[in-house]
């Protein structure tokens, strides 16, 4: 495995993003040959920016685990190849469902690949849905607040994320943002507008699951629906049956 992916081919747009931040934030002239580097490195493909190291090769994007009570704060999970092979399907994919075991990660990678696609790309917004919202508060603050607050000093003063509100974090550097809805909200908020990608955490056990992905369809040009295993419900006979179709084509 590569532990570092070559530009991809929308990397001129990532410069564009980063110039753009540099230039609004004022601090062309003021980066180290090093970070200017690593900047096109990490805008480059999220797997680099996910396993991105600071200068004296410590991590940079750390994660919560609250099931462990001894070291619950983690680095990102490098050493998992099969994580590397998700962020490249998320990255290239327009739509992915995938179905999960718990404590593999998917939801934190999936979040991580949308907070990399804010931070570097202009004009992103992102909708992550969740049965409630405050299902959906808790990991917008947990799995995108928390690790960008890990982030480089320096890294964060050219690329900013506001704090609040609860239900949204805006990056004015490339005036992208990510929100949190229930998933109800969610079809009013797709009907309503145009997005570059949803999310639909635990997708199976959110009966307006199909809903949710008839309305995306048309206006998001992305659209991730992860879940651990479930049955009985319409989101999951919905998920099962995308799933199907998918593995008899």
């Amino acid at each position: 495995m590569s532990p570092a992916v070559k530009e991809s081919k929308l990397s001129r747009r990532r410069r564009r993003a980063q110039q753009l931040a540099l230039g609004t934030y004022g601090a062309e002239g003021t980066l180290s040959e090093w970070q200017t580097k690593t900047l096109q490195n990490w805008a480059s493909h999220p797997w680099n920016f996910l396993t991105g190291r600071n200068e004296d090769d410590t991590p940079i994007y750390w994660t919560k685990d609250e099931k462990d009570k001894v070291d619950p704060i983690k680095p990102f999970p490098i050493q998992w190849e099969f994580l590397y092979h998700f962020v490249g399907l998320l990255h290239t994919e327009p739509m992915v469902v995938t179905q999960k075991s718990r404590q593999q990660y998917i939801t934190t990678v999936s979040l991580g690949v949308m907070l990399w696609d804010c931070l570097f790309t202009e004009a992103r917004r992102w909708l992550i849905s969740k049965i409630t919202e405050e299902d959906a508060i808790e990991l917008l603050r947990d799995k995108i607040r928390f690790p960008f607050s890990r982030l480089p000093v320096w890294f964060r003063r050219l690329y900013p994320g506001n704090p609040a509100p609860t239900n949204r974090m805006d990056f004015p550097g490339t005036d992208s943002y990510i929100r949190a809805v229930a998933e109800n909200a969610a079809i009013g908020d797709m009907r309503g507008g145009t997005a570059s990608g949803v999310l639909v955490d635990e997708a199976a056990f959110q009966r307006e699951y199909r809903n949710i992905w008839g309305a995306a369809t048309p206006m998001a040009a992305r659209i991730w629906a992860v879940s651990t295993p479930e049955i009985g419900n319409p989101g999951a006979r919905f998920m099962k049956k995308q799933i199907d179709e998918k593995v008899n084509e």
